[in-house]
């Protein structure tokens, strides 16, 4: 059907019938379709639909990572208890990913324009994790008695960077079946302090709240080192190496013999 001015008025006056209004509004759409193509073809170029259909395909095939599927892991000193840490999985109620530097520095020892080096990388030292309190405030005796690891609570004295500093914390991206996606481990992990709480009389169902940030000296990504950190992980793949170079050289050796 030929959709113009006069099949529209028909359409709204209500002078055509079921199938002939069907008709109208497909015939309607279809050019609706044309124009948007037309109109995208125009700005970005004749690809454009080609794009967006690839866009599109791509995220139903890759999906989407969500902000509210995320996983925490406290690994404290040794000395701490254990079980809390456990706990904390289901009371973490929201976390930062931390992310990444590089450390550059202007060189103008140059002609013409300058350009930045890299001096060294930064990991963001300090990220902030909010929990949900429980009736006996466990989580919040937790925390302060890690932090009471850097200090002799009698003397003020301070104690060894090892005795605090030993943790650890794995955070995950869970995809839509809970299963972790991807995921960081930051080393020497330790909190630095805790936020207060605040109370209201005119409050009569909010739920106690403490908000942790944490200090650590660097992350890795837990899909390639695992748990262990990169310098540990060197040496036995250079290990795997020279054996593999050893044994390459033996066995071309051996070959070459026989061919003789």
């Amino acid at each position: 059907m030929v959709v113009n001015r006069k099949t529209l008025e028909q359409v709204f006056d209500g002078s055509l019938g079921p199938i002939a209004v069907q008709e109208a509004r497909g015939a309607a759409k279809r050019i609706g379709r044309e124009l948007i193509s037309d109109a995208l073809g125009e700005v970005f170029g004749r690809s454009s639909s080609s794009q967006i259909d690839k866009f599109l395909a791509d995220i139903n095939q890759s999906g989407v990572a969500r902000t509210n599927k995320f996983e925490v892991k406290l690994n404290p000193p040794a000395s701490m208890n254990q079980l809390v840490a456990q706990s904390l999985v289901l009371r973490c109620e929201s976390v930062s990913m931390p992310g990444l530097n590089l450390s550059t520095a202007t060189d103008s020892n140059i002609y013409g324009p300058t350009r930045d080096v890299v001096e060294g990388v930064t990991y963001a030292d300090e990220i902030t994790m909010s929990f949900i309190l429980d009736r006996g405030f466990t989580i919040r005796k937790f925390f302060t008695e890690w932090m009471e690891l850097a200090y002799d609570t009698e003397s003020w004295n301070l104690k060894y960077y090892e005795e605090y500093a030993s943790g650890t914390a794995d955070i995950y991206q869970l995809d839509d079946n809970h299963s972790p996606a991807y995921g960081v481990k930051l080393w020497e992990c330790y909190p630095k302090n805790f936020g207060p709480i605040e109370y209201s009389s005119g409050s009569s169902n909010e739920i106690a709240r403490m908000s942790v940030n944490f200090n650590f000296r660097h992350w890795t990504d837990i899909s390639k080192h695992g748990d262990k950190q990169p310098t540990e992980t060197a040496l036995p793949n250079l290990v795997k190496s020279i054996a593999g170079a050893v044994v390459g050289a033996a066995t071309n050796k051996i070959i070459s013999k026989l061919k003789l």
